[in-house]
Order: structure tokens, then sequence, then C-alpha cells
């Protein structure tokens, strides 16, 4: 019986739900963490935005994780099971029908632990589920490198596995220093000025201040 109420067949139990079997009465409780509200792809980068600046203020690391896969079910299906798995100070969101981003406040190498729980549940929906991490500021100062990074890393990984931006980021020898390239539209820019090297053509970048020439080789 469950709420004095005969049973036959299946039904969900609700908190606070009470079951008798022969003379014992059980009642349930949902320990869950309660689900956090989860956000459109405006709403979840305008969050990861705060956040950032956030995280810079108080000189902490944050941490975005993106899982894609390529076709049903569609993300908005699996978000909320996705917020049941995280944090209430985490941030869920849908990003596209294919693509849910979590925002890690306060989180650095720790990421890989909720990470790796997400996954897991999300590869027993979808097999196909690639997640990909990148780390502020190690591998992106704004959301707009960070959720860059973190997607280019996503796509460098295997079905059910999570690739980090720095693994699959490029590293170039400058001297004594070394140039980290974890933002995929560097790698393009960088690929375009490799191929025009060997020519003739003079390249010129202009990126947030003074243009900076790249003589012919």
């Amino acid at each position: 019986m469950v709420n004095e109420q005969e049973l036959s067949g299946q039904r969900e139990l609700w908190p606070s739900d009470q079951v008798k079997v022969g003379d014992v009465t059980l009642t349930f409780r949902d320990n869950r963490p309660p689900a956090h509200k989860v956000l459109g792809a405006d709403g979840f980068h305008e969050r990861l935005r705060e956040e950032l600046m956030r995280s810079a203020r108080r000189r902490e690391p944050l941490a975005l994780l993106l899982f894609l896969w390529g076709g049903p079910p569609p993300a908005s299906a699996l978000a909320h099971v996705v917020s049941h798995l995280v944090r209430l100070v985490d941030v869920v969101g849908v990003l596209d029908a294919s693509c849910i981003g979590v925002v890690l406040p306060g989180t650095g190498q720790a990421f890989e632990v909720p990470a790796r729980r997400v996954a897991k549940v999300l590869a027993e929906q979808v097999p196909e589920v690639r997640g990909g991490a990148a780390v502020a500021p190690v591998e992106g100062l704004d959301a707009s490198s960070l959720l860059g990074a973190a997607r280019f890393a996503a796509r460098q990984a295997g079905p059910g596995q999570i690739r980090r931006a720095i693994e699959t980021a490029r590293r170039i020898p400058l001297g004594t220093e070394t140039l980290l390239i974890a933002d995929p539209v560097m790698h393009e820019l960088l690929g375009l000025v490799e191929r025009v090297a060997s020519s003739d053509l003079s390249v010129t970048i202009y990126r947030n201040g003074p243009a900076l020439p790249v003589p012919p080789a």
C-alpha cells in the first residue's frame, strides 16, 4: 500500500510518501540536492561572464565544462539530470540542441571529479557524448575564449571522454618562454600565418592593440 491505498503496477514515489509492507511502514525521503534552474544560452553566457569577473576579483580559478553530442536526445531533456549532479553554486545551461554547459566557480584541477560524474551519467543516455574543459585564468580570461577552448577540446575527445583545453593546446617556444595557444580562433589564425609565411606576402595582425607586422620568411 502507498499512502493507505492499494497499489498495483508501478508508481513513482514522491517525498513523504508512505509505503506499507506487512506490518512495516516506510516513509520515502528524497535526499538529492534540489536542482537549480537550467539556463538558456543567453542566460548561461551572462552568468559565465559574471562568474569570471567574480573569480578575477577573488583571485580564484573557475572551470567550464562543455558536453557535446551529435543527435538526439535534445540537450534540454538531459540538462535537468545534470543539474542534480553538481553543486547549487554551479551553473547549468543549454547552449544548443546538443550541448550542455556547466560553470564551476572556485574550481581548478578538481573539475575532474564532477566532470567524470556528469560524463558517466550522460554516456548512459548518449554513448557518443564528448566532454571538454577549460580553466580560467590558465586557458582563458574571458567567456568567449573559455567557450572556444572548451568546445575545441571536446571535439578532440573520444566518445565518453573528457579532454582539457591545455591538453589540446599548441605550444610554441619563444626563447625562454612558451606560447600556449588554446583558443581555436588563434589556432586558425596561426595556421593562416604559417601558410602565407613562405610566400612574398606580408602579414599584419590586429588584435586589441597596435598592429603587429609579421615579415615574410
